[in-house]
């Protein structure tokens, strides 16, 4: 009769791929929670230049929505009428109050901590950090459109060093509008 000659595993083999095992689950692990990290931390990115970019935008639709009937009814009869023949009624357009809710506290918090940037900026001692709020503030914050060729020009620097602040600024504003991400710290 023919045997099959298996192999058997010591205790200290079994230990030792188990261990290996372990190790390469651990660092599989560590390797999805870092993409996820970094998924997460370009969305904030992301999300940081789209709020800077529509900033003027927010600001506007703030400021001059009309969301029910007891802001329109100095001027537009018109739009009374379409809603009801007696227009002191009080109707309003939910989504669009809630839509202007949101914006508002969005700006409030965007606006608050636009100002913790800029006294960050303007009190560090460095130029480079000073002229960050600068580039910021001309972009994005102020009435005049500008361009980064412009932006440029004015701080008598290449467009290049001007990109270069921006990456910087979105980074550090990230953090401030949207929390600091304690998973990347504990990677």
């Amino acid at each position: 009769m023919d045997k099959k000659k298996g192999f058997t595993l010591t205790k200290t083999m079994a230990k030792v791929v188990a261990s290996f095992a372990a190790d390469k689950a651990i660092e599989a692990y560590q390797n999805e929670k870092r993409i996820e990290s970094q998924k997460s931390h370009d969305k904030r990115y992301q999300n940081t230049k789209l709020l800077l970019q529509n900033y003027k935008k927010f600001v506007a639709y703030r400021d001059n929505a009309i969301y029910d009937t007891s802001q329109i009814i100095e001027s537009s009869t018109l739009i009374c009428e379409l809603m009801e023949s007696n227009p002191v009624g009080n109707y309003e357009v939910e989504s669009i109050k809630k839509n202007v809710a949101i914006t508002h506290t969005m700006l409030e918090h965007i606006d608050e901590m636009l100002g913790v940037y800029k006294n960050r900026c303007l009190r560090s001692s460095k130029p480079e950090v000073q002229r960050r709020w600068r580039i910021i503030e001309a972009l994005y914050l102020v009435e005049d459109d500008c361009s980064t060729a412009d932006v440029a020009e004015k701080e008598f620097v290449t467009e290049k060093t001007v990109y270069n602040d921006l990456n910087k600024s979105y980074e550090e504003l990230s953090e401030l509008f949207f929390g600091i991400d304690f998973n990347d710290m504990l990677l």
